[in-house]
C-alpha cells in the first residue's frame, strides 16, 4: 500500500498560523482548516497534543464530505468536532465519558459559531447492545482518536487517558463490533499500538482500511516514566514486532554517541474505514 507523509508545508502552515494565549489553566489555539480559521480553548484535565494538529487537519479535510452527519467518539477538547464542522459537516454529535470534556467541546463549537451540534456524556463501549445505539444515529462519518498506548494494567490506574490495553487495541476492537456498513470511520493510530491486530479486527467484520496520511513523532524513554514498567513493556512489544518504533540515537562520524538520551521515532497514521472496500473520500484525496 502506498504511503505518504503529511507535507512539510502543512506543518509549517500550522506553525505559522497558530496563535496561543494562556490564562490560568486555560489556553487558546487558532488554526486554519478547510479555508477557515478556528479557535480552540484548551483546559487542564482534558487531553490535548499540539503535535497532532497537522495530521488531524489533513485527514479531516480529506474525510468530511459536504452534508456529512458526524459522530466524534471520545471528543476530548472537541478539536475533531470543530474541524469537521469547519469542513462542511451538516451536524456533529460529540460523545465522551467525561463531563468536562463534553462541556469543553460544546464551548469550542459555540466559540466558532457552530450551532448544528449536540453533545452527550456516555461510555458507548459499556452498552449492552452497541449495535442498537449505532442504529439510532443517522451517521455518515465517525471520528475517533482513542487512548491507544500499549501498557501494563498499572497504566490504566495512572493515566486512563492513554491506556489502550496490553497492545493498545481495545477501543478499536470494540468499535469494530458495532459500526454499520453504511458508515465511514476516520481513525488515528499510533505505532505504539498493534497495527496488525487493529486491522484484523475490522477486516474480520468486512471492513477495509484505507491509508490517508501519516506523520513521524519522536520521544524519549523519560516521556513514559510516569508509569513504572511502561517503557520496558513497549520495548518488549517492539522486540516481538507487535508495535514499532526505532532508535534514533545520534552518532558522530567517529561512531560515538553524542546524545546521552536516546531518541526514538514512532508513527501516527490516519486511516479511513469503509465496508467491503467501498472507500470514498473528498476530491482532494491524498493530496493533503
Amino acid at each position: 500500500m502506498a504511503r505518504h507523509f503529511v507535507p512539510h508545508l502543512l506543518f509549517w502552515y500550522w506553525v505559522s498560523t497558530q496563535r496561543a494565549s494562556c490564562s490560568g489553566d486555560i489556553s487558546t489555539r487558532e488554526v486554519n482548516v478547510c479555508d477557515r480559521r478556528i479557535r480552540l480553548q484548551i483546559r487542564s484535565g482534558v487531553h490535548f497534543d499540539d503535535l497532532n494538529m497537522p495530521l488531524f487537519a489533513s485527514a479531516v479535510r480529506q474525510a468530511v464530505k459536504p452534508e456529512d452527519s458526524v459522530v466524534d467518539i471520545g471528543c476530548g477538547t472537541g478539536i475533531l468536532s470543530v474541524m469537521a464542522a469547519a469542513c462542511g459537516a451538516s451536524f456533529v454529535h460529540s460523545i465522551d465519558i467525561s463531563r468536562s470534556a463534553v462541556d469543553l467541546t460544546a464551548s469550542n463549537m459555540r466559540l466558532n459559531n457552530f450551532t448544528k451540534f449536540s453533545t452527550e456524556v456516555k461510555d458507548i463501549f459499556q452498552l449492552s447492545d452497541p449495535a442498537a445505539f449505532a442504529l439510532t444515529l443517522d451517521t455518515k462519518l465517525v471520528l475517533m482518536n482513542p487512548p491507544q498506548t500499549a501498557g501494563p494494567p498499572l497504566l490504566y490506574s495512572l493515566r486512563p487517558d492513554k491506556y489502550g490495553g496490553e497492545e493498545g487495541t481495545i477501543f478499536y476492537e470494540k468499535l469494530a463490533n458495532f459500526i454499520r456498513p453504511s458508515t465511514r470511520v476516520l481513525i488515528f493510530q499510533i505505532s505504539l499500538a498493534n497495527r496488525d491486530k487493529i486491522r484484523a479486527a475490522f477486516h474480520d467484520k468486512g471492513f477495509h482500511l484505507h491509508h490517508l496520511d501519516e506523520q513521524k513523532r519522536t520521544f524519549i524513554a523519560e516521556d513514559y516514566s510516569f508509569c513504572p514498567g511502561l517503557f520496558e513493556h513497549l520495548i518488549k512489544l517492539n522486540q516481538q514486532h507487535k508495535i514499532r518504533f526505532h532508535d534514533l540515537a545520534a552518532k558522530t562520524d567517529s561512531g560515538m554517541v553524542c546524545d546521552q538520551k536516546p531518541k526514538y521515532q514512532m508513527w501516527q497514521e490516519a486511516s479511513m474505514i469503509s465496508y467491503q472496500n467501498s472507500i470514498s473520500i473528498s476530491s482532494e484525496g491524498a493530496s493533503g
